[in-house]
């Protein structure tokens, strides 16, 4: 076959870039969509291309033009798509078509010796491949590489046919620099143009090989007892749920099988498709087009359980074929499975509201299923009356005409109350059981009301006693009058442990609104409250509140998001057996802890934190772990430790980088607290400070003082004393002193004043002022003397630099200074 569907001067003109890989047409929707995204220029006529192939047009031809090429649709209608960039159509004299002629594959025409071998797997094998050195083909074991005359350019786009389905093509596009390469598979047939399977779900059957054993051979189940060495066999009835394109195809009376890639059927039966018109909960698939299709296995044989092992990688891959014309991408496989034998069976009849009854209406018939997973490996079952556990059983079943056949029971119009049966299991291993004790109800459908109250708020807590919620059930009650509320103290029944619970949130990645039809692991029990919302009410009339109890730290369930939904079910018994049914329905939120709870997890160091600032005396890092420290079931996360630049991170530990300095406070963030179960909150920034310990501090609080201006002959001049307290040396007004680091003033012999230098980056700033002279006199004693007369007060800062002697006659120095306020000398 040779078919030649698009010219290489498309590819050339086609460059696109995307993320992805398309396969499938179950996501076709999708791949228009994302390639939309990226041709600038085409969107609009990309989507008028997927219109029409969604409403049943297929592609007839393509036909070069200058700048692109036209698309003619099976409809007549053209549509024309250009390059890119602009580019013109002999940009693409590079582009390849591989086709299939005589089985073998052809690049442009020209045979190669390579065999088109379809590939089987679910990984999605491409069968052409280029390269930087040139084209590889799939040979069926791996690539082979050939030559041809279409040179291997990198980044030009090609095409081939799929050599699983000849109404196909898969198409090779890179993005605008040539690379990312992704495909596209399209149709090229009318009518039916696509089918896709929507789950990967592998279609599971379970098996045994039946034994000589005795209460097998005696089995009296409907099936009968198997003969030894048949297979016994069970499997899920879930059916296959796939789409088609058109949207509007009717696939209910398409012929469909399952097949491998050697086109060698699978020993499924396919029923008919059914038409589905529920949600498929899918992002981003239409509801039309979709189909459920059933399936079943007759028989098993030695050579299907080795062609379709249970082990991953044994067995082939599955495309579902329609009308031997149109098949979908392999999606699926067969799964023949030898399960391990079942311990424990439960069973029910209904379920409203997801909660599991074994009600039948007098004079209707109801079926046993079993509640669970495992209802695919029950091979056979049957019941019979369990006089065992109520001895009038079997009598009572023929007064009210009770019936079995198999898990099927039927029942007169007359039957009522509720009856034991005794259920007899048979799983796909040969394993017999007994099942007593399963109560079935005859009686009529209770009546139903339900009662929703107002959206309750809890707010997470670490605290396990205040892991609960309260719900006021007043407006419950207050719709009952005197007389009601004492008819419901007397036959009312709170069905706690049968509560549901259901989540409603919003997905932050999409946007979407997710729903969670069953939580399991956030209530761990109900407790019937009196008024004060604290003392358990044992009986019916004390019943005011409803505690809601969450497991320990609330399990794995999402916080802060979405709403939460309880439902309780009440049964209110009334006259000749008849109930009827109420739903209190409780709607709730589940916020995060607050900041305050939050940061009441870890504490700071009080000794070294203090408004926001951690401070590091001595010393050029600090080891933040040693810091903080965190209460039971908390833990500090370092991993997003983030500090200013001047700083360095390592682990919890933060350095002095070259630029930092001493008493700068520096920003640090990215800490988390984890605690309530394992969740994480961001902790608030703090700054972290490097200090330098004194040894000596020089107190100059009493040393500022004023002084009249004035000239040599003024001679005005004032003393600050070296003195411990003001009466320590008769005339002190102004003085200073240095203490040690206990607070100890240090003796003037010990002190000694150096010079009236400041210190400025590391470098002493030797005083100087036209307007004071500074000297020291006698005993450190500071004189200042005024050397200007001036006309407005001015602010002198004088610096002091000393030396102080240790006891082990090395001196430390300190720096300090006091303030002369210059007065303005008197004028007339």
């Amino acid at each position: 076959m040779n078919k030649k569907f698009l010219s290489a001067i498309l590819f050339g003109a086609l460059m696109v870039s995307s993320t992805g890989t398309f396969v499938s047409c179950k996501d076709y929707d999708d791949d228009i969509d994302q390639i939309n995204q990226k041709l600038d220029g085409v969107e609009a006529t990309v989507a008028d291309l997927q219109k029409k192939i969604g409403d049943g047009a297929f592609v007839k031809s393509i036909t070069p033009t200058a700048d692109g090429f036209t698309v003619t649709m099976s409809d007549g209608s053209s549509t024309t798509i250009t390059g890119i960039k602009g580019d013109k159509g002999e940009a693409g004299k590079d582009g390849a078509e591989w086709t299939i002629i005589d089985g073998y594959w052809a690049c442009n025409g020209e045979k190669t010796t390579v065999k088109a071998e379809a590939v089987d797997g679910k990984d999605g094998q491409k069968e052409v491949e280029k390269r930087e050195d040139g084209w590889y083909l799939w040979n069926g074991t791996a690539f082979e590489k050939v030559t041809v005359d279409t040179p291997a350019v990198v980044g030009v786009p090609y095409y081939q046919e799929d050599a699983t389905d000849p109404n196909y093509i898969v198409m090779h596009i890179f993005d605008a620099n040539g690379k990312d390469e992704q495909t596209v598979r399209l149709p090229m047939t009318e009518g039916l143009a696509q089918i896709a399977m929507l789950s990967n779900k592998d279609l599971t059957i379970y098996y045994s090989i039946a034994t000589a054993d005795k209460a097998l051979q005696a089995w009296e189940g409907p099936k009968g007892a198997p003969a030894k060495g048949d297979y016994m066999i069970t499997y899920s009835d879930d059916s296959l749920m796939v789409q088609v394109a058109p949207n509007n195809y009717d696939l209910s009376k398409t012929a469909l099988k399952l097949v491998n890639s050697k086109n060698e059927e699978a020993p499924v039966t396919l029923g008919a498709a059914v038409a589905y018109e529920g949600l498929y909960t899918r992002a981003a698939v239409s509801a039309n087009g979709l189909y459920q299709i059933p399936f079943s296995i007759e028989t098993i044989t030695d050579e299907i359980v080795k062609a379709y092992s249970e082990v991953d990688g044994k067995r082939p891959a599955l495309a579902l074929v329609a009308s031997d014309k149109v098949r979908s991408t392999y999606e699926t496989s067969l799964i023949i499975e030898k399960p391990e034998s079942i311990d424990s069976w439960s069973f029910y009849i209904n379920k409203k509201n997801n909660t599991p009854n074994n009600r039948i209406e007098p004079g209707k018939t109801g079926t046993l299923k079993v509640n669970g997973e495992n209802a695919d490996k029950l091979y056979d079952a049957f019941l019979t009356m369990d006089t065992k556990t109520y001895a009038n059983a079997k009598a009572d079943s023929i007064k009210y005409g009770i019936k079995t056949d198999g898990l099927t029971i039927s029942c007169s119009a007359n039957a009522k109350y509720s009856l034991p049966f005794v259920v007899h299991t048979l799983d796909v291993t040969g394993k017999i059981m007994k099942t007593e004790g399963v109560y079935v109800q005859f009686s009529e459908e209770a009546a139903e009301s339900t009662i929703t109250l107002a959206e309750q708020a809890h707010i997470a807590t670490a605290k396990v006693e205040d892991q609960k919620l309260v719900v006021d059930l007043a407006a419950y009650f207050d719709k009952m009058s005197e007389a009601d509320r004492i008819l419901w103290n007397a036959d009312a029944r709170m069905l706690l442990n049968n509560a549901n619970v259901s989540f409603v949130y919003t997905d932050e990645s999409t946007g979407k609104e997710e729903t969670v039809d069953v939580v399991s692991g956030l209530i761990a029990g109900f407790t019937k409250l009196k008024k004060d919302g604290k003392t358990e009410a044992t009986n019916n009339a004390d019943i005011a509140k409803l505690g809601i109890n969450f497991v320990n730290n609330y399990g794995e369930i999402m916080l802060g998001n979405g709403v939460y939904t309880a439902k309780i079910t009440v049964e209110i018994n009334g006259e000749n057996g008849t109930k009827e049914t109420q739903t209190i329905v409780i709607p709730f939120t589940i916020a995060n802890p607050t900041t305050a709870e939050i940061t009441s997890q870890y504490t700071f160091d009080p000794a070294f934190y203090a408004n926001g600032v951690l401070t590091v005396i001595d010393g050029t890092s600090i080891d933040l772990s040693t810091m903080i420290s965190v209460k039971d079931g908390a833990a500090i996360d370092y991993t997003g430790l983030k500090a200013a630049k001047e700083l360095t991170v390592s682990g919890t530990v933060l350095t002095m980088g070259a630029d930092a300095k001493a008493n700068t406070a520096y920003d640090v963030k990215g800490l988390k607290v984890t605690y309530l179960g394992g969740r994480s909150y961001d902790m608030p920034a703090f700054k972290v400070k490097f200090v330098d310990s004194k040894t000596y501090i020089a107190d100059m609080a009493k040393a500022s003082f004023s002084l009249v201006s004035g000239n040599a002959e003024d001679a005005n001049s004032d003393k600050v004393f070296y003195a411990e307290k003001a009466d320590s040396k008769a005339g002190i007004v102004n003085f200073y002193k240095v203490t040690n680091a206990g607070g100890k003033f240090v003796a003037d012999d010990k002190v000694v004043v150096v010079g009236f230098d400041a210190l400025v980056d590391g470098t002493d700033k030797t005083f100087a002022s036209d307007l004071i002279k500074v000297e020291v006199s006698e005993k450190n004693d500071i004189v200042v003397t005024a050397q200007k007369r001036i006309t407005v007060d001015t602010n002198v800062v004088v610096p002091v630099k000393l030396t102080v002697t240790n006891a082990d006659g090395t001196n430390a120095t300190v720096y300090a200074s006091f303030t002369v306020t210059v007065k303005a000398y008197p004028v007339q």
